[in-house]
């Protein structure tokens, strides 16, 4: 990507202006968006495995729906209900643990 658009970002460079407040703007997105979202993430994934911590994803596209409702005054389709009770019955099913399984006391031989 940084090759595509290199050239048009060079054409219209002698054009552009630093900007202290887009600086900042993009500073903080960069530390706070992305920078503690991944290390939240590597925490997570640290203390309960890379497989259960992947459904932190699955909440997403609720958490923008929950969002998009309470912050602008958006309104949900019964398809976008449906596809969130979908995400959330994903998450469910991801994040269950397995049964532990009971060890034979024969030593795991069969009969």
């Amino acid at each position: 990507a940084v090759l595509l658009l290199a050239p048009f970002g060079l054409a219209q460079l002698p054009h552009a202006r630093f900007g202290l407040v887009s600086f900042g703007s993009v500073a903080a997105l960069g530390v706070f968006g992305t920078g503690v979202a991944f290390l939240a993430m590597t925490v997570l994934a640290g203390r309960v495995g890379a497989t259960r911590a992947a459904v932190a994803i699955y909440f997403l596209p609720v958490v923008a729906i929950i969002l998009g409702v309470l912050l602008l005054g958006e309104t949900v389709d019964p398809v976008g209900l449906a596809g969130t009770g979908l995400v959330l019955v994903g998450a469910y099913l991801t994040s269950r643990r397995e049964p532990d399984l009971a060890p034979t006391t024969d030593g795991g031989a069969t009969g």
